[in-house]
């Protein structure tokens, strides 16, 4: 659950509703119903869940298949059945999503006022590396209040950035932590200016809207919905920076999305005990 995979990364917030890309699902489903215990996921029950949500057989397999070959999953066959579980670099991508999740309800009072600014000079031809580069960082929850510049009051949480810089062979790169000064832009305008909050508040108050309106009964309803919510958060999860209460003071997006995390926990135990019924119905 909560990978945010980078076919989340970057986008702008969906108002559909739906499940997220048949990537992103068959990881939820392994991160959601299945982590952290070390039980399989039969190709058959993967399909079949999926097919209530709307993806057909080979897009279920081309998504085990591509999953596989970025080392997320792996496939141990038995006789003609394949399951899958999570590699240990799968599990890792799981929990750090499910750490960022439950993180979108905190005010991060303790901030203690240091910035990381990042100064990236990539040539405009170089458009994949830039995109690529832009995608991290923004998942990484960084702003961008001016051409070049990005900065973010989390000075910790820069690994994807970090690791995309290197693997891209980026050097042309500057890296300082500070506080602001009186002689650049004051705290309010930077957060204007790096950040669409307007766009993220909107998202929060639409998704708790559409969700707590909803009403799943039977436990495959409730799974599917639980999957639907998941791609949201995920969404969430890279378009909302955490910013600081000191900065967003009383901001209604920290409430909204404790809400959310509730309606999370509510359907999360009748999910995965239908998960359980479907995988012993396909043994």
């Amino acid at each position: 659950m909560m990978t945010t995979t980078p076919d989340h990364a970057a986008t702008a917030p969906s108002r559909q509703l739906g499940p997220g890309t048949a990537r992103a699902t068959v990881l939820d489903i392994l991160g959601d119903l299945v982590f952290p215990s070390a039980e399989l996921a039969p190709t058959t029950a993967v399909i079949e869940l999926m097919r209530h949500l709307g993806f057909t057989e080979h897009a279920v397999r081309q998504a085990l298949t591509r999953c596989a070959a970025e080392g997320w999953i792996a496939g141990i066959r038995e006789g003609r059945t394949t399951s899958w579980s999570l590699t240990e670099s799968g599990s890792q991508l799981v929990a750090d999503g499910i750490a960022g999740v439950e993180r979108l309800c905190h005010d991060h009072a303790d901030w203690d006022g240091r910035w990381l600014v990042l100064i990236v000079s990539i040539p405009r031809e170089n458009r994949a590396s830039r995109d690529q580069v832009y995608r991290s960082l923004r998942w990484d929850g960084f702003g961008n209040p001016a051409p070049a510049v990005w900065l973010s009051p989390h000075p910790e949480r820069r690994r994807r950035t970090a690791q995309t810089l290197a693997r891209l062979g980026v050097a042309d790169t500057l890296a300082f932590c500070g506080e602001t000064d009186p002689l650049g832009l004051p705290e309010d305008e930077l957060v204007a200016k790096g950040w669409d909050i307007g766009a993220v508040t909107d998202h929060y108050r639409e998704c708790r809207a559409e969700f707590e309106a909803m009403t799943p009964s039977s436990g495959k309803d409730r799974t599917a919905a639980l999957l639907q919510l998941n791609a949201q958060l995920q969404q969430l999860l890279v378009t909302d920076p955490q910013l600081p209460s000191a900065l967003l003071p009383g901001w209604s997006g920290r409430t909204d999305a404790a809400a959310l995390l509730e309606i999370r926990q509510q359907w999360r135990p009748d999910a995965r005990a239908y998960w359980h019924e479907l995988v012993q119905s396909c043994s």
